[in-house]
């Protein structure tokens, strides 16, 4: 950090450029640590940069902790760092990870001293939260109101938040920075964080559309797209045509379930005919006359209903076996199994 007067003006640049730095091992270390020409900003726990877990950090300017006081000042459960509430009030005490023994089963705790936790930190730099609370030093209250209010018309549209990046991008934007570099944020899918990945699309997108603001993303970065993603419409999408074949395939399966259900219902209706047929012998001639006849009926709709089922379940073969095809040339350990064809034995 520079000496620089952050809280004066919690709100005024140092320079013109700002990296947002994210936990993401894959880019986190493209940051500018070295260009002073660039502000770095953390958030979270990342600001204690003593904390192992957050030794990569060569420097910072400015720390975002978004989430409620409940939250971050919890003891005991943060495991990102157990002492997050002492060195957010800068404070020394009882180590919160230990409870002030020292150790954490029979190793010695490596978070404190002995059971002390005492790690003074720097109280001149910003730390943008929902409320400026007196026993957190260098807390600021995030600007919340006045970004939104500032989009004018759009101000409901643009009330959107799921994470912490979209409050640091939208706060880079209000304070009118001319490039914003963002590292160490990916949000993939199959993740914790992929909920979150739309808002942050829609905050990189805000800043691509702000005329004054030049947006980089890390190098690898798939925050907005796929590297060599083809575009939809204008290039040969095998991705896109798979989709297609999948919605015809599903499209028979659902037909097929129907029509397998409707020769569930026809077998019971069936069977309860050839129940009354064995208990009515004695009856009269005409009467069994009619119950065959109602047999026969329901043995002739079966029929068309399980040639039906067995198109629908072709269909869905062949469109299963175009969409392995795909898989095999674009994911070759894809594949899935075959379904296997219905026959008169399986509704009997």
């Amino acid at each position: 950090m520079t000496d620089f007067d952050y809280l004066t003006d919690p709100f005024k640049r140092r320079v013109d450029n700002v990296c947002i730095v994210g936990m993401a091992t894959t880019t986190r270390g493209q940051a500018p640590w070295d260009d002073d020409d660039y502000e770095i900003w953390v958030l979270n726990e990342m600001g204690h940069i003593e904390h192992s877990n957050y030794e990569w950090i060569k420097r910072f300017d400015r720390l975002f902790q978004i989430h409620q006081r409940w939250d971050f000042m919890r003891e005991g459960t943060n495991f990102n760092d157990y002492n997050h509430p002492l060195w957010l009030k800068n404070e020394s005490g009882p180590c919160l990870q230990c409870r002030g023994t020292g150790k954490v089963g029979r190793a010695d705790c490596k978070l404190c001293d002995s059971g002390l936790f005492n790690h003074p930190r720097s109280t001149h730099f910003p730390i943008y939260m929902q409320e400026s609370y007196d026993d957190i030093p260098g807390s600021v209250r995030y600007p919340y109101e006045e970004i939104v209010s500032s989009y004018g018309p759009n101000a409901d549209e643009v009330e959107y938040f799921t994470n912490s990046m979209g409050y640091m991008t939208a706060l880079a934007l209000y304070m009118k920075y001319k490039k914003i570099k963002v590292v160490g944020f990916e949000m993939g899918s199959g993740t914790e964080y992929s909920y979150q990945r739309p808002n942050a699309q829609f905050w990189l997108g805000i800043a691509i559309g702000t005329p004054e603001t030049s947006l980089e993303l890390a190098d690898g970065s798939q925050l907005l797209k796929v590297p060599g993603q083809p575009r939809y419409g204008y290039d040969a999408v095998p991705e896109l045509n798979r989709m297609h074949l999948e919605i015809k395939r599903n499209s028979h399966d659902k037909s097929e379930r129907q029509k397998l259900a409707q020769l569930q219902q026809i077998k019971g209706a069936a069977m309860d005919i050839q129940r009354r047929m064995q208990a009515e012998k004695g009856t009269s001639a005409k009467r069994r006359e009619k119950l065959g006849k109602e047999l026969s009926e329901l043995n002739n709709r079966g029929g068309a209903i399980l040639m039906e089922l067995n198109w629908h379940r072709a269909c869905k073969l062949t469109y299963q076996q175009m969409m392995d095809e795909l898989d095999a040339v674009f994911d070759p350990k894809g594949g899935s199994d075959k379904p296997k064809p219905v026959t008169p034995e399986m509704v009997q």
